[in-house]
């Protein structure tokens, strides 16, 4: 039939070759160059123990491909959006941010926010969760998932890639820059980490 299989890599390098700073690896906050990373691992020796990943490492998780900066905090989610249910893991999910974590009532403090979301099949580790402000979590970024989903009920192609923007050494990132295309349109966002993202 003529299909071209593309490898996960393949499949990013294409949909993103933006030529920005964070591609680059470099990191804002701690003005540190994340290490180039060409390995990607996959069997899970990415974490450092159970709630804390290793730093400048590209792993694969669920399908989608990850990559951690010189403190060993996620600083780019990326892939090929697949409507398949995950799993959940509320231990993940109360440990995200640790110490950085902004602890109040309900949606005035953080969730353990999915940078690919459940319903995408996203980890339920925290290999693929941050401490996302509660509102951002059932707002502003459901409203962007609710997009992805509809798309792809609709047979669409849906390509995400989520970079988390930290300040300092603080593992609670202060905002999340996105940019996905559905089948093959592009569209960006910029969430600030607090109530309402904006």
């Amino acid at each position: 039939y003529g299909v071209e299989t593309k490898t996960l890599r393949e499949i990013n390098q294409q949909a993103f070759s933006v030529k920005d700073d964070r591609v680059r690896g470099v990191t804002k906050g701690t003005g540190n160059t994340s290490k180039t990373v060409d390995d990607v691992v996959k069997d899970g020796s990415h974490f450092l123990d159970e709630f804390k990943l290793k730093p400048n490492v590209k792993y694969e998780t669920n399908g989608y491909l990850y990559q951690t900066d010189e403190l060993g905090r996620i600083e780019r989610a990326s892939g090929e959006l697949t409507l398949e249910m995950g799993e959940r893991n509320s231990k993940h999910q109360l440990a995200a941010g640790g110490e950085d974590r902004v602890k109040a009532p309900s949606t005035q403090g953080d969730h353990g926010g999915h940078l690919i979301g459940t319903q995408f099949n996203g980890s339920p580790l925290i290999d693929n969760i941050v401490a996302m402000n509660g509102n951002v979590n059932v707002s502003a970024y459901k409203k962007l998932e609710s997009a992805w989903a509809k798309a792809l009920r609709d047979k669409r192609e849906v390509i995400v890639d989520i970079r988390p923007v930290y300040e300092g050494n603080s593992v609670r990132p202060v905002s999340f820059n996105i940019k996905y295309r559905i089948d093959g349109e592009k569209f960006k966002a910029s969430l600030k980490n607090v109530y309402g993202g904006k």
